[in-house]
């Protein structure tokens, strides 16, 4: 008879994880047919057919996000902290850090972010997450992130995307036409900046 543990051991719920082996993104379809016992063709098309929404696409990227790799997770290896990465950015360097982040090749961040445009939560996920994720150049160096202020320095209307900019490392530009299109029109601009001071305000 076989000892309590071996016994445990076999009846143990496997976990589901990424697989790198003959993965075309990320792995999750690899991971889901071994997981379940669904054929993986069948799994590939009904990921193909979900991710035609946007729903469906967003769930496969932050799931992938939070799934561990099997190889990775057999050999103990740990997966780092979320950075933005500013050598070879495109604009704030979000989608090269999730690429290292979660071994996606950083071309299909790419395409699912310029995608997700097209959505009003895609922008402002990719707003608000580049302006709290921190940059790894500026973390290795021992640079600390200052607190989020308005600031007149640059200022056209309140000086809340000046001071956003500066905070998030994010281009002026950007934030302002993301202000204009997606922030300014539901009055989330006025709420913010009535509750976000001035570095002059918070120091008196």
């Amino acid at each position: 008879m076989a000892p309590p543990d071996v016994i445990r051991e076999e009846v143990k719920e496997p976990k589901f994880c990424r697989i790198k082996k003959d993965k075309v993104v990320m792995g999750m379809c690899t991971g889901i047919s071994e997981y379940t016992g669904i054929p993986l063709l069948w799994v590939r098309i009904m990921t193909v057919l979900y991710g035609v929404t946007v729903i469906g696409a967003i769930l496969y990227f932050l799931i992938g996000a939070c799934v561990t790799y099997k190889e990775n997770a057999e050999e103990g290896i740990q997966r780092g902290k979320f950075y933005r990465i500013q050598k070879g950015k495109d604009i704030t360097g979000l989608c090269k850090g999730f690429s290292v982040y979660t071994d996606i090749p950083v071309m299909w961040v790419r395409i699912f972010a310029v995608l997700s445009i097209f959505t009003i939560i895609g922008p402002i996920l990719y707003f608000i997450i580049s302006a709290f994720v921190p940059v790894k150049e500026k973390v290795e160096q021992g640079i600390v992130r200052k607190r989020l202020y308005k600031t007149k320095n640059k200022k056209v209307f309140l000086g809340l995307c000046a001071g956003f900019a500066e905070y998030s490392n994010m281009p002026l530009w950007l934030v302002r036409l993301l202000t204009i299109v997606l922030i300014f029109p539901m009055a989330l601009y006025f709420i913010i900046a009535a509750i976000v001071p001035t570095e002059e305000e918070e120091n008196a």
